[in-house]
């Protein structure tokens, strides 16, 4: 009987590894893989998927003779927390960046398509050939008086580098004199030129929800010749960095 115990524990490891591996799997090909971490990370994600489900399989198949309870007590647990997490599927994989014309012309002005990070690395080197070009990013407003009292607002977007744990708000003051038209946390595009910022200037006194850290540019904020209210991308977060044509965007 203990024997028999033993072997049918030893098949709920394997399984249990086995869909654990399933669900990455799945996460890699259909889900939400970005609300976990950077997409960057899915070869690895994959792999590590493709681990599991062979290790997994052949415990399932030839089962391990002294099983721990206690290590199935805990892959339980942890099967349990991926049950909460509401992976989403969907039958067409996720895009998380813009594949579309890396330039777009409005009001007889050409702009550069770019996300918020790409152009606060850019203004951070100051490039001679790169500060004087007309840009579009876009992200969410930010407001609050010490802003409203500058004629100001921050638009920003959330950077991922690794995972959510790391991300970072980022992006520009806009020196725009309608901001109370803005409603704070509503998503926009801004067609503009960069501009050098008085430096000195206060803080802008605002947080952005669920983040440690903003970062603002304290050298440049952003003069718009067009601000367009757009829905909130179906992706918000910022994954991609480039330094020339084509941006992330």
């Amino acid at each position: 009987m203990a024997e028999i115990i033993k072997k049918i524990c030893g098949v709920i490891e394997g399984l249990i590894v086995t869909v654990i591996g399933l669900y990455m799997g799945l996460l890699v090909l259909f889900g939400d893989y970005w609300r976990f971490l950077n997409p960057k990370f899915k070869w690895l994600t994959g792999a590590t998927a493709v681990i599991l489900i062979v290790i997994g399989s052949v415990a399932t198949i030839v089962p391990n003779k002294r099983p721990s309870y206690s290590r199935i007590i805990v892959f339980l647990l942890f099967v349990r927390i991926l049950s909460v997490g509401n992976l989403e599927i969907s039958l067409t994989p996720r895009i998380h960046s813009d594949t579309g014309a890396s330039r777009l012309t409005v009001d007889g002005a050409e702009y550069i398509k770019i996300n918020l990070a790409e152009l606060y690395m850019l203004t951070e080197k100051k490039e001679p050939n790169k500060m004087d070009t007309h840009y579009v990013v876009r992200g969410m407003v930010k407001r609050s008086r010490a802003l409203d009292d500058l004629g100001q607002f921050a638009l920003v977007r959330n950077a991922v580098f690794c995972c959510l744990a790391d991300s970072v708000a980022m992006g520009f003051r806009v020196l725009y004199d309608g901001s109370e038209e803005l409603a704070d946390g509503q998503w926009v595009e801004v067609y503009a030129t960069l501009s050098a910022l008085t430096q000195g200037l206060p803080d802008p006194e605002f947080q952005s929800e669920g983040l440690h850290l903003t970062l603002l540019s304290e050298s440049y904020g952003l003069t718009p010749s067009k601000i367009v209210s757009i829905e909130e991308p179906e992706i918000p977060f910022m994954f991609d960095f480039k330094e020339q044509e084509p941006y992330a965007y």
